[in-house]
């Protein structure tokens, strides 16, 4: 088990409570903070203080009973943490060849350094790749998030008999 990191606040863990609250929001109900805390690895009071920074700067709101949910800047902000993220796998796995297993720990930490122009730079790159190397689709560069072709949607792919 990864061990919690301490609490100071740094950007770094602000954006991990980010993606965390985007990763675990249900349609009807906002992201339980333990759940945030266990994501992005660190205690329940850091990621409560976390969430109220991330609150006092208008990205997330408490979503009662307790749980928080995103604004619409901060699911803006998450969503291209996201593609920061999943390109930076695509990276880790397809150009550094590193086991399939070991690439989400390794983004987890290049995510938060990437530029706009470096995020590019790596889209083209990796030829603009859809999907993470485990399956998770991709956000296009505007925000949108489009669902993976399903093995019928691909062109030119014929049925086995």
């Amino acid at each position: 088990m990864a061990s919690l990191r301490p609490a100071t606040l740094t950007d770094e863990l602000l954006e991990d409570c980010l993606q965390a609250v985007h990763r675990l929001e249900a349609p009807d109900r906002g992201a339980p903070v333990d759940n945030v805390a266990a994501f992005a690895r660190v205690t329940p009071a850091a990621a409560r203080e976390a969430l109220g920074e991330l609150e006092a700067r208008g990205l997330v709101q408490h979503d009662p009973p307790g749980d928080v949910a995103l604004t619409t800047e901060g699911r803006r902000q998450a969503v291209g943490i996201l593609r920061r993220h999943r390109l930076s796998e695509r990276l880790f796995a397809d150009i550094l060849g590193l086991p399939w297993d070991r690439v989400h720990d390794e983004a987890m930490r290049l995510e938060h350094a990437l530029t706009p122009e470096a995020e590019a730079r790596l889209a083209a790159l990796l030829n603009h790749p859809t999907t993470c190397p485990h399956g998770g689709p991709i956000p296009a560069a505007d925000g949108s998030l489009r669902a993976p072709a399903t093995r019928q949607e691909v062109p030119g792919q014929m049925e086995k008999a």
